[in-house]
């Protein structure tokens, strides 16, 4: 039988695309969202800010 999966589990495997659509859904109104300088249609900021190798809390 196959070990159920918790959420960070599937947190921890997921894609940066994936982790991204996931964040961009958890902000919910994108004039709120912190990284809505970097959003373009079909693309969330949140993409680049997990691509890049310099931290930003987005502050």
């Amino acid at each position: 039988m196959a070990e159920k999966m918790t959420n960070a589990d599937r947190i921890k495997k997921a894609t940066d695309k994936e982790l991204a659509d996931m964040l961009c859904k958890i902000t919910r109104c994108c004039s709120d969202c912190i990284a809505q300088e970097m959003c373009y249609e079909g693309h969330t900021g949140y993409e680049d800010w997990l691509a890049s190798e310099e931290w930003s809390d987005f502050s």
